[in-house]
């Protein structure tokens, strides 16, 4: 799966990893991800173990999380493996970051997330006219929420279509942020995300 965000082909296996990849690569909290970015060898009970995570992102909030995806918890009802999981969660403890059990359930989330995720990616790699970027820039310099509608006027005034793309692009760009649990409608307020200074990552 091509990625704007991180400029990398994202490798997924399963219905659970493609839908993480996808929300991951529109929502605005997430700053950076990869799909089965690394191995973890480690040591437990006199036992070597190897760990080979799902996901790993960086969120707006500086918080970096691990993640493990599964269908449900009957997925890690295996003794041995949930002390293995255990094992990777103290890991990630040690060096700050959060480890995450997500199930399909939990990445599914409310109705309405999976059609807005799916538009806004669908738009991801669209080309913006200078107008348009200029004019969401300004938008984000004001830090001034506004309603949809009334962002879509002003970014492609006469063409809802056009500016209904656009603002998904720039949904997926990290520029704008809306709720995407809820309906998008022309009354959904929309916040300008300013950048975030952070040192944090988990790429070398």
């Amino acid at each position: 799966m091509g990625s704007r965000k991180t400029g990398l082909q994202q490798v997924v296996e399963g219905r659970g990893h493609r839908d993480l990849t996808m929300f991951n690569e529109v929502c605005p909290a997430v700053l950076d991800y990869q799909a089965h970015p690394f191995k973890i060898e480690f040591q437990l009970g006199g036992d070597r173990k190897v760990y080979y995570p799902d996901h790993i992102r960086l969120l707006r909030t500086g918080v970096i999380e691990l993640i493990e995806v599964k269908r449900t918890p009957a997925d890690i009802a295996d003794p041995e493996y949930r002390e293995k999981l255990a094992g990777v969660a103290e890991i990630a403890r040690r060096v700050d970051w959060n480890f995450r059990i997500l199930y399909q359930a939990d990445i599914d989330g409310p109705p309405n997330r999976k059609a807005n995720v799916e538009a806004i990616y669908m738009r991801r790699f669209m080309l913006l006219s200078r107008e348009e970027q200029m004019a969401i820039s300004e938008f984000v310099m004001a830090e001034q929420p506004l309603p949809w509608g009334d962002l879509r006027s002003r970014i492609c005034p006469g063409d809802a279509r056009r500016g209904q793309a656009t603002l998904y692009c720039n949904v997926a760009l990290g520029r704008i942020s809306i709720d995407l649990d809820a309906p998008i409608t022309d009354a959904s307020i929309v916040a300008p995300c300013n950048p975030v200074p952070t040192r944090r990552g988990f790429r070398i």
